[in-house]
């Protein structure tokens, strides 16, 4: 496809809508050019028919946070409020920008709706999702609010100490401004959400009639909250016990809150048990799934990498446990890398550590 006509056919991807003199105005050409490479991408099969309808379940689209991670991981325990000798990285990260990364380095056509600003960390950010991939003209250029920055701190094992997450970007993405994804969204082969999304932007999103299965990450117990008025338009739902604890309402065990979630209409459930494995429930029934031993490097991502693999692993039409398997295939491959995505994830490496 030609340099210009791809353009054109990303310019509309984003944004079907869009007039084709604003089009124009966007590349610098004349409105008779667009309407020619519009012409040709009809006859090509990439846009069909009147409104820039594209074909269906082409790609998949993550709405989420993208955020720089600034990690401070400890040489030794850390035991009580002090200066710790240990390193300082600044990586790619945001759970939704996280999962895209994932499915986009598994081989899933991945575009990416999030928000970040009109800095060099928003400039950084796109230009490292862009080089694995990831389409991000949907991704909104904000000057309200900086980049989203997370900022954490692990021990010599790997685990989460604090965290803090500086995020007040994510509010401005609502939902007067996802409207104008609509149909990107709608032709989407499945949808997965962070709920870093406002209140306002995850009921845009599930105002719609009709949704391709939607696969959501809860994030945090408080966050988590803002599914309950969707959550029987939930396909499948990611979450800890203490995100099901701030969902349910109270204490349940591990088979309840499986049962409680599917009786609220969640088709299915991935429980993250942590170290303790996986328990999963579907209209087939639950189950548990021991743990994969791993040396762990850092525990940042490895929920992201969970959800990801499930998905991916959907679309590769595997079934029953074997789905779970390579979902906590992909955690356990990110648990032995420092960062939040293993820059060497792909089939091939699930494949490999799975055999081993």
């Amino acid at each position: 496809m030609a340099t210009q006509e791809q353009r054109v056919l990303d310019i509309l991807k984003a944004a079907p809508m869009l007039s084709q003199q604003a089009v124009a105005d966007q590349l610098g050409i004349s409105r008779n050019a667009v309407a020619g490479h519009i012409s040709r991408l009809m006859k090509k099969g990439h846009i069909e028919g009147k409104g820039y309808v594209f074909p269906t379940g082409a790609y998949w689209v993550v709405i989420g946070g993208a955020n720089v991670d600034c990690q401070g991981a400890a040489f030794s325990d850390i035991q009580h409020p002090d200066s710790y000798p240990g390193r300082v990285t600044d990586t790619a990260g945001g759970v939704g920008r996280n999962i895209a990364e994932n499915i986009a380095r598994l081989g899933l056509a991945t575009r990416l709706i999030s928000a970040v600003g009109q800095d060099p960390s928003g400039d950084w950010l796109l230009s490292h999702c862009q080089g694995i991939g990831i389409d991000t003209q949907a991704v909104f250029r904000l000057s309200e609010a900086p980049t989203s920055r997370y900022l954490s701190v692990v021990d010599a094992k790997g685990q989460l100490q604090v965290a803090i997450a500086d995020m007040a970007i994510m509010d401005l993405l609502d939902g007067t401004r996802l409207a104008e994804t609509t149909q990107l969204r709608a032709q989407a082969a499945g949808l997965v959400l962070d709920c870093n999304l406002s209140v306002s932007a995850l009921s845009e999103i599930f105002r719609a009639s009709s949704l391709p299965p939607v696969y959501v990450d809860c994030v945090s117990q408080a966050k988590a909250r803002r599914l309950l008025p969707h959550l029987e338009r939930i396909h499948t739902l990611k979450l800890n016990r203490a995100e099901a604890h701030a969902l349910l309402g109270t204490t349940h065990s591990d088979s309840d809150i499986v049962t409680q979630l599917r009786t609220r209409g969640v088709t299915q459930v991935l429980l993250s048990l942590g170290a303790e494995g996986l328990y999963y429930g579907d209209h087939h029934g639950t189950g548990a799934v021991p743990p994969k031993k791993v040396s762990v490097v850092s525990d940042n991502g490895a929920g992201d990498a969970l959800l990801s693999g499930f998905i991916v692993a959907e679309s590769l039409g595997l079934q029953g446990n074997d789905r779970l398997q390579w979902a906590q295939a992909c955690a356990a491959i990110t648990l032995e890398y420092a960062g939040a995505n293993h820059p060497e994830l792909s089939i091939e490496k699930v494949s490999t550590w799975l055999n081993q």
